[in-house]
């Protein structure tokens, strides 16, 4: 319990001292949203279920596009796929569900 009290202290600390690094972050999570949106624009038509495919979609891409980069530098060094990646790539799409519901 004390252990996880110190985890959580510390990574309070962190989001402190690095917000505003943090806040660039999340805002490149937004706009590689947006940017997945508009491709995906020319592919469905403009109707609801048009719309409704093509947010459901982007949603959906995003979070892996997110893990591309790391999950593939930690193959090239280890030849292992990376560890916990189910509970990343969900902690991932949180946080960009989280981003694209605040910014609409």
């Amino acid at each position: 319990m004390a252990r996880q009290m110190l985890y959580f202290i510390i990574a309070s600390i962190l989001v402190v001292l690095l917000a505003k690094y943090l806040v660039i972050g999340l805002s490149w999570i937004q706009h590689l949203h947006h940017y997945i949106l508009n491709l995906l624009g020319s592919v469905f038509a403009g109707g609801t279920v048009g719309a409704l495919l093509r947010k459901g979609l982007a949603l959906l891409l995003l979070p892996p596009l997110l893990l591309l980069l790391p999950a593939l530098g930690y193959w090239l060094m280890n030849r292992k796929p990376l560890p916990h990646l189910q509970g990343i790539l969900w902690g991932c799409w949180l946080v960009s569900a989280t981003v694209i519901l605040l910014s609409s």
